[in-house]
């Protein structure tokens, strides 16, 4: 209808250095309980037909509101949920049917950061434990290199070493725990960290801090980061590009600066109209949602925004949008993308 085009320059990143790659991935869960689960009559769809790659040292950032399959995305690139179909590769290496013994070494490429510091790490565990764990759990290293990684990997997170190792968690602010965590991904020296919402716990300040944190390790080491979380304007400030997720599906995706100042799908609108503003002239066009996100278990034909979508017809009902370059660098999946004259 109205998109036209190849999303291809949307969905790659700018470098020709792919480290992930995720291409038509889908998850689906068996639905019901006891028996009927366990035999799988009615399966639901978590994430469908996701593509998106992400370039050596380049920040990517996910949103999008709760059920839309972020995490979902983040628990498949880290082995902790398993895929319906699709492909997935960390650094060439396809993971889809990867056995857990070829896990073992794919943990030194790819870790995970949890969204809530103070239930991810163990409490009592001191702080050189904590980091020390994963090359623990690895093998093969002598005291001394862990005793060097450890130290390494807090100075990598900001944290003075001679000042943290021997403290316990319950001696840690909220921020020096997530820095703790970002120390125990670092240990292991990997490609890529998936950061799931690793600052929604903390207070704005102390988010700030991490999330430039984040960026410069992309900048300065060449660590590629999947960044999800909920509040667009946090991960405005440090990512190269931003997917909006949407019941399962990528509904858009661009350069950060595109997609925050001339978003084109118009449930990204919504999400940016929902971002509060410190300057008291400002005025956001308010953008009302009806109702709530449907659930993954029972998926509207055609677009699945299209019962909350303002701009909605019947053809919208019953066919289904797939992502489409916009002509302004990003891609939208969406049959009527908004333009300039619909920006505020």
């Amino acid at each position: 209808m109205s998109i036209h085009g190849d999303p291809t320059t949307a969905v790659l990143p700018a470098s020709s250095d792919v480290i992930v790659s995720v291409r038509g991935l889908s998850v689906e869960y068996a639905a019901g309980r006891g028996l009927a689960a366990l035999r799988g009559h009615r399966r639901f769809t978590v994430l469908d037909d996701v593509s998106l790659e992400i370039g050596r040292g380049e920040v990517v950032g996910l949103a999008g509101e709760s059920g839309s399959g972020k995490s979902t995305l983040a628990n498949v690139l880290v082995g902790l949920a398993p895929a319906s179909g699709g492909q997935v590769s960390i650094g060439g290496r396809e993971i889809v049917e990867l056995p857990a013994s070829g896990w073992r070494e794919l943990r030194r490429r790819v870790q995970l950061i949890y969204q809530d510091p103070f239930d991810s790490l163990n409490p009592r565990f001191s702080v050189f434990r904590a980091v020390a764990e994963p090359l623990l759990a690895q093998g093969g290293s002598s005291r001394e290199r862990i005793g060097e990684a450890v130290h390494e990997a807090l100075r990598r997170a900001e944290l003075p070493p001679a000042e943290y190792v021997h403290r316990y968690p319950s001696q840690l602010s909220g921020g020096e725990r997530q820095r703790v965590s970002i120390a125990r991904a670092l240990v292991l020296d990997p490609e890529v960290i998936v950061a799931d919402e690793p600052v929604s716990m903390l207070d704005v300040t102390t988010g700030h801090q991490i999330v430039r944190l984040l960026r410069r390790l992309a900048d300065e080491q060449g660590v590629s980061i999947l960044l999800i979380g909920h509040d667009l304007g946090v991960l405005g400030q440090c990512c190269d590009r931003i997917g909006i997720m949407y019941l399962g599906r990528l509904v858009e995706v661009g350069p950060a600066d595109r997609v925050l100042e001339e978003p084109r799908h118009p449930y990204t609108a919504a999400l940016l109209a929902a971002i509060p503003s410190a300057d008291p002239e400002m005025r956001r066009q308010r953008v009302e949602l009806p109702g709530e996100p449907p659930s993954p278990t029972h998926r509207p034909l055609g677009c699945p925004f299209h019962p909350r979508c303002p701009r909605a017809d019947v053809f919208c009902t019953e066919n289904n949008p797939q992502l489409q370059a916009t002509g302004t660098g990003q891609a939208a999946a969406c049959w009527h993308p908004l333009d300039a004259s619909d920006l505020p």
